[in-house]
C-alpha cells in the first residue's frame, strides 16, 4: 500500500506525495482530489475549477502537476496577480526552480515527470519534446553554476582557514588571561570582556569552515534528486 501526507499548502488545497518514504497515514485519493488533513484549510467557496500543483510517488516514477499560463513559465518568472486562479508557487517563480529546490525529495533512481497543464491555445504537437530538451538543459546549467559558486566558496574558505585558526588561538588566550585577571579582581565588566573575546574567537574560526562545508553539504543533500532531474520528462495537456 502506499500512503499520503500533506507536503505544502496553497490556498486551500494541499499538495501531497504518495511514497512509504514518507510515513503518512491516509491511502491516496483520486488524482486531483485534495486530501482533508492538519494543514487543509476550508474551502473558499471557488466555482472556477482549477488543477492543484502536487507531486505524487509511484514506485519509480514521481510525476509532478504543475498549472501554468503559458510553456515559457517553465523557464522564467513571469508570474500572474494574486487575484488569478493560476497565481501559485509554480508562476510566482520558474517553475523548474521550485522543482529543483525540493530535489531532496526524490531518489535517483526516480523517472521523474513534470506534468504540465496548459491553456489549449498553448498546446500544440511536439511542444512536449521541446520543453523536455530545453528543461534538461536548464538543469545542467543550474547544476555548473552551483558547481562553480561551491568550489568558489570552498577555495576561499581554505585560504581564510589558517589564519582564522591563528586569530582563534590568540583570542582564546587572551580570553583565558582576561578572565584569570577577572576572578582576581571580581570585576563584572572585565569578566564581561573575558567571556566576549571567547565568543568572538568561535565565530572568526566558524566563518571559514562555514564556508568550506555549506555548499558541499548542500550539494551532497541534492546529488540524488540532481541526477533524477537531469533526465526528467515534460508531459504536456490542455487544462
Amino acid at each position: 500500500e502506499r500512503y499520503v501526507r500533506n507536503v505544502e499548502v496553497v490556498g486551500s488545497s494541499p499538495i501531497t506525495s504518495t511514497s512509504p518514504a514518507f510515513g503518512g497515514s491516509r491511502p491516496p485519493s483520486a488524482v486531483g482530489t485534495p486530501q482533508a488533513g492538519p494543514g487543509a484549510g476550508p474551502s473558499r467557496g471557488r466555482t472556477q475549477e482549477r488543477t492543484q500543483e502536487r507531486m505524487r510517488t509511484r514506485g519509480r516514477d514521481v510525476r509532478i502537476t504543475m498549472a501554468l499560463e503559458r510553456p515559457e513559465q517553465l523557464f522564467v518568472a513571469d508570474p500572474p496577480l494574486p487575484t488569478s486562479p493560476a497565481y501559485n508557487r509554480f508562476t510566482v517563480e520558474p517553475a523548474l526552480a521550485v522543482v529543483r529546490r525540493e530535489a531532496w525529495r526524490i531518489r535517483a533512481h526516480h523517472d521523474v515527470v513534470l506534468d504540465v497543464v496548459l491553456p489549449a491555445e498553448q498546446v500544440h504537437d511536439g511542444l512536449a519534446d521541446e520543453l523536455t530538451g530545453a528543461a534538461r538543459r536548464w538543469m545542467a546549467v543550474a547544476d555548473e553554476i552551483d558547481a562553480s559558486e561551491g568550489e568558489a566558496a570552498t577555495v576561499l574558505g581554505r585560504r581564510n582557514l589558517l589564519p582564522a585558526v591563528g586569530l582563534f588561538a590568540g583570542l582564546t588566550l587572551v580570553s583565558v588571561l582576561v578572565l584569570a585577571l577577572a576572578r582576581a579582581t571580581d570585576e563584572l565588566v572585565v569578566r564581561v570582556v573575558g567571556q566576549g573575546l571567547g565568543v568572538a574567537a568561535w565565530v572568526v574560526l566558524w566563518t571559514p569552515v562555514e564556508r568550506i562545508s555549506r555548499y558541499r553539504l548542500d550539494r551532497v543533500s541534492r546529488a540524488r534528486g540532481a541526477r533524477a532531474l537531469a533526465r526528467c520528462t515534460v508531459e504536456v495537456r490542455a487544462a
